[in-house]
């Protein structure tokens, strides 16, 4: 949609599932070292990237290089298996439980199951910002778990693997992005200023181009909802049983987006500009915290 838009950009999306900011560090050396020229790098911070750097990555040595626990079968509750063999099996029975779960869900029941999944509306993985979650098991073996590092421990990590991501870029003169978007549960659950929202907004001061927040035009969409289908928003933007959006909620964004790159063209920054940013975050980090 994006590259629709700006015929004279060329965008190269290098987004990849459960990618975190260890990996978004790494994609960029590994564009750099080839000699791969960009004017800016736009960050699409997920809500699971917290889970993935307090749990699942870690790194292998001091060059960055991560990897993974090893691989072990996830263990699922008895409801999420009984759906998943409905989905796979009894096409007919899917088909109603689908239908009235998409009727309950529009009414503001927020909950919603249709494989292994789990509840699309509440779901461990990304529940960290509205309440708490299991920080003391790892990702094996419910794929929940936030340990051994913990909800503060994953933030931590992913600011640091981001601010070296933004000094190295910046000392290619390349700006850097960021760009914040809600989870159907945090639509459900949490607030416009979410967790999420504001540790972003903080770590952009003196670092991003731009800071970009989806969250406000889906809590307008899901604001217009008449009182009698307060949930019209997750079916109308989300893949039902999924976290993702449909093509409806990929316009939202790309909407958003544009209007941002229109506001500010995409481009490089000066060797001052860097200068003075990596200043500021010199200064910023010598000052002492605020209470």
């Amino acid at each position: 949609m994006l590259a629709s838009r700006f015929p004279q950009y060329e965008f190269l999306n290098g987004g990849v599932s459960s990618y975190s900011p260890s990996n978004y560090l790494n994609t960029a050396r590994l564009l750099t070292a080839r000699g791969i020229k960009f004017d800016e790098a736009m960050v699409f911070i997920d809500i699971s990237d917290v889970q993935d750097e307090a749990a699942f990555y870690h790194d292998v040595d001091a060059s960055g290089a991560v990897t993974g626990p090893a691989r072990k079968p996830l263990v699922f509750g008895r409801y999420e298996r009984w759906r998943d063999f409905v989905a796979e099996h009894l096409f007919l029975t899917n088909y109603l439980v689908d239908a009235v779960q998409a009727a309950l869900v529009r009414l503001g029941y927020y909950h919603v199951t249709t494989g292994l999944l789990g509840n699309a509306l509440d779901l461990d993985r990304g529940a960290w910002t509205y309440r708490p979650v299991n920080e003391a098991e790892g990702f094996y073996p419910s794929g929940s778990g936030y340990g051994p590092l913990g909800v503060r421990g994953g933030i931590a990590k992913e600011e640091e693997k981001m601010t070296t991501l933004w000094q190295e870029l910046a000392a290619r003169g390349i700006p850097i992005s960021v760009v914040v978007y809600p989870w159907p549960q945090q639509l459900a659950h949490d607030t416009i200023d979410s967790r999420q929202v504001v540790i972003w907004r903080d770590w952009c001061q003196g670092k991003c181009k731009r800071f970009i927040s989806l969250f406000p035009a889906f809590v307008s969409a899901k604001n217009q909802c008449p009182w009698f289908e307060r949930g019209c928003w997750y079916t109308k933007y989300f893949i039902f049983g999924d976290v993702h959006y449909n093509g409806r909620g990929n316009a939202v964004v790309a909407d958003v987006v544009t209007h941002a790159l229109e506001a500010m063209p995409i481009g490089r920054v000066s060797h001052a500009a860097v200068g003075d940013a990596h200043q500021n975050f010199r200064d910023s980090r010598a000052r002492p915290a605020a209470h």
